[in-house]
């Protein structure tokens, strides 16, 4: 007859049934009593005071062994019965083709299911689908893309096992929503971007708003327009491609037609500050300053500009619902105390507000930093005071002194006094008195405001070098800088209702030397033939004789060993190179810049010939360094730069130029540019922004775009095809990113700089109305967007 109680077949049932998770609590409580028993004596009086022989003594440990796995086991089967159940974490949207996956067969979801935890979903092969997350998010998914989800607490994860999505992120408050796939996640707040997930790898690009990258080797943060991929060598994906499959394209383009029109419409609303014409405010300027900076109150226009924005923000429905879901409540009363508190503040002060930072002198401990502006009402100016204050956090430690009808303020209470007594005639005779360093330096800025300024930045560089350097010994940096000759910088600028502008000039006491003097008269510049016209920023430049650089600017500051010794000669690189070089940056900068380098060559052999010299130096002390390969290149004979994570650069010659670049396909697409004459230098954009007075010809220039926004950032790469002709028609309407130049021109001992920007002062303020409040966020998209059926419910 069987023994029922034998411990060995008693946990081999119980695990069986664990196994099939519905254990009979009978059997495991008989259990637990009869595993007591054995413990502490429960087998009978007799028993319990009977010496232990050895076989008996095993015997208990077996059985204790045994107990402690039955209770394991019953501690699992608990788990598994208290498991969590699925929790629903969004609907399913209207026109969605979703699918459960089962155990034997998918399940096919109608508009307005719950979509839960602990399971696998897929999206049909013909349309997209989405999903309403239960916080308000919206989750796109290309066809055939697979998703699971999960919820913590505040917490939402989608896991993009394969396939593509665009997500929607609404406001998260205090909590996070995050897009996994096997190499990355992306964590948000509130925004709006894409991620692809496939078999080479990952890629995320973000349309509007802010995400941040997690990677096992590297972490980004990406803003509007950028790109991220999991590999390094995933070549860049047009944001077009990334857009294509998805249906709420038009709903995109309703948003980018509101905000350029809301642009349109408010613009020529704000008048730009008036011109000035003389510094009202700098004879209280203390005599040691050597930085000036005079900018217009725009306190006031602030405040009409959000006026103007609320009058406008009716005929713009989009927008409309973002400010009605998101600017309500404490948001808004906290906002309408700001601007009214701004509108007091630029009644309150006159045109100018002046900043002036003062020399260090040793035996001073102030910190040479004094404000200043007229006063046109006190009462308007002590309102404001006290309304800002209770906005702010921690008050900034600045002392105020009203004097004069002037406001003074610094971090310094006994600079205020004294500029103070300035204000009021009380001065000290040595407050008084002006050096004639000052003396100039204060005239050059009354110069500056002849034909009419709108914000001034003036530095007496002589002074500054010689606080550096007060011994007057010729620091060997400023000279190699060519900064120990530097007198004075003078900036101004101001507005138009099309572009801003700014006007710098760099003086010397001499003719330029060192550093400053290797920028060359202007001539023209045949890099820029290579650069792209939608290039992020690129910079080009004429420089004087390399040969003269090196003799008079290089040579002299390197050591003897260097000038003779075995590595690469640098006279016969300076005689290799010419005068004339251009580099640019382009989308995407993430994971790897991809980036262009044309520079004027008159003896390639020559420049192979130094730079193989410089890599076998290297690899002297570094045998892992990288190695040169022959490659070709858009048709023509090239070199490969290649280390132990790949291509590391490319380069090519054409037409008198070497041209290195990221990889050989940026190479390749430069020398097709030059060919059919598609670079930055026959860009209309850049002859609109060229100065209106100048040459035909710089030094130098810096062109940026890198404030694209989506409207921008698809003009450029959409393929043919991606979108219908209407959808082009209406993206060809809308207007991209603010466009900037700068450009200097060299003379033997002074440098210009003239700049134009696209958008005025107008767009200045519109743009950093657009990022403050947060009017092109993703989740002003989230919280608009949808059909209204699919989005009621969640749990």
């Amino acid at each position: 007859m069987p023994r029922h109680d034998d411990p060995d077949r008693l946990l081999d049932g119980l695990l069986d049934e664990i196994a099939r998770a519905t254990p009979d609590p009978a059997r495991v409580e008989q259990a637990r009593r009869r595993v007591a028993a054995r413990l502490f004596g429960g087998a009978g009086p007799a028993q319990a005071h009977r010496p232990a022989s050895p076989s008996r003594r095993v015997g208990s440990l077996r059985v204790i062994a045994t107990a402690a796995a039955i209770v394991l086991a019953a501690g699992l089967a608990f788990l598994l019965l208290r498991s969590p159940q699925p929790e629903i974490v969004a609907r399913v949207g209207q026109g969605s083709e979703l699918w459960r996956l089962g155990d034997v067969a998918p399940v096919h979801l109608a508009q307005g299911a719950p979509v839960a935890t602990l399971a696998a979903y897929r999206v049909g092969p013909e349309t997209p689908a989405r999903v309403v997350l239960v916080d308000g998010s919206n989750v796109e998914l290309a066809p055939r893309s697979e998703v699971r989800f999960a919820r913590r607490g505040d917490e939402t994860t989608v896991d993009l096992v394969r396939g593509r999505a665009i997500v929607e992120a609404a406001d998260q408050g205090a909590g996070l929503l995050r897009v996994r796939t096997r190499e990355l996640a992306v964590t948000v707040t509130g925004t709006v971007f894409s991620v692809a997930s496939g078999t080479s790898g990952t890629r995320v690009a973000v349309l509007e708003g802010e995400v941040e990258v997690d990677g096992p080797d590297a972490r980004a943060v990406l803003g509007p327009g950028e790109q991220f991929a999991s590999r390094p060598d995933m070549a860049p994906e047009p944001l077009a491609d990334q857009l294509g499959w998805s249906r709420e394209i038009d709903r995109w383009l309703a948003l980018l037609e509101d905000l350029d029109r809301l642009g349109r419409e408010i613009g020529p609303a704000i008048a730009p500050p008036r011109p000035r014409l003389e510094p009202a405010l700098l004879h209280l300027a203390p005599p040691s300053t050597t930085v000036y900076v005079a900018l217009p109150n725009v306190a006031g226009t602030l405040a009409e500009v959000r006026a103007q924005l609320e009058l406008h923000l009716a005929d713009h429905p989009v927008l409309a619902a973002w400010w009605t879901e998101h600017v309500t409540g404490s948001t808004r009363d906290r906002l309408d105390a700001v601007f009214d508190a701004l509108g007091l503040l630029g009644d309150a002060l006159g045109e100018e507000i002046v900043l002036a930072i003062g020399a260090e002198e040793p035996d001073s401990a102030d910190p040479g930093l004094v404000v200043l502006a007229a006063v046109r009402d006190a009462q308007a100016l002590a309102e404001a005071r006290e309304r800002l204050a209770s906005l702010v956090d921690s008050r900034p430690p600045l002392a105020f002194e009203t004097a004069g009808g002037t406001l003074v303020a610094s971090p310094s209470p006994a600079l205020a006094r004294r500029v103070a007594a300035r204000a009021t005639g009380a001065a000290a005779p040595a407050e008084r008195s002006v050096d004639p360093r000052a003396a100039r330096f204060a005239a050059e800025i009354e110069r500056l405001y002849d034909d009419g300024v709108q914000w001034v930045v003036a530095v007496d560089v002589a002074r500054l070098v010689e606080t550096a350097d007060p011994a007057g010994s010729g620091a060997d940096p400023l000279v190699m800088l060519g900064l120990h000759d530097a007198d004075m910088l003078l900036v101004r600028g101001g507005f138009d209702d099309e572009h801003s502008h700014h006007e710098a000039v760099l003086t010397f006491r001499d003719q330029r030397r060192g550093l400053a003097s290797w920028l060359a008269a202007p001539q023209p510049m045949g890099s820029l033939e290579f650069v792209s016209p939608d290039a992020l920023i690129a910079a080009a430049g004429v420089l004087k004789e390399p040969q003269r650089i090196l003799a008079e600017d290089l040579l002299p500051w390197l050591p003897a060993g260097d000038r003779t010794g075995p590595g690469p000669r640098l006279d016969e690189l300076a005689r290799a190179l010419g005068r004339d070089a251009a580099f640019s940056l382009e989308q995407p900068l993430l994971p790897a810049p991809s980036w262009l380098l044309a520079v004027e060559v008159y003896d390639p052999a020559a420049l192979d010939r130094v730079i193989a010299q410089t890599l076998a130096r290297i690899r002297r002390d570094w045998p892992g360094a990288p190695t040169v390969e022959p490659a070709s290149i858009a048709g023509r004979p090239g070199h490969l730069l290649v280390g132990t994570g790949g291509t590391l650069a490319a380069w090519t010659d054409e037409q008198g130029y070497r041209l290195v670049g990221s990889d050989p396909g940026v190479v390749a697409a430069a020398v097709e540019r030059r060919r059919i004459g598609g670079g930055l230098a026959r860009s209309p954009r850049l002859a609109a922004l060229w100065p209106r007075h100048a040459g035909p010809d710089a030094s130098a220039l810096v062109y940026e775009n890198v404030s694209s926004t989506l409207a921008g950032a698809l003009a450029g790469v959409l393929p043919r095809g991606s979108l219908t002709a209407e959808q082009r028609e209406r993206l060809g309407r809308v207007r991209g990113g603010a466009a900037g130049l700068s450009c200097a021109f060299a003379g033997p001992d002074r440098i210009e700089v003239l700049g134009t920007r696209e958008g005025g002062f107008a767009g200045i303020l519109l743009d950093g109305l657009r990022r403050g409040f947060g009017l092109v966020a993703g989740h002003g998209l989230a919280a608009h967007g949808g059909d209204g059926s699919g989005d009621s419910g969640g749990e």
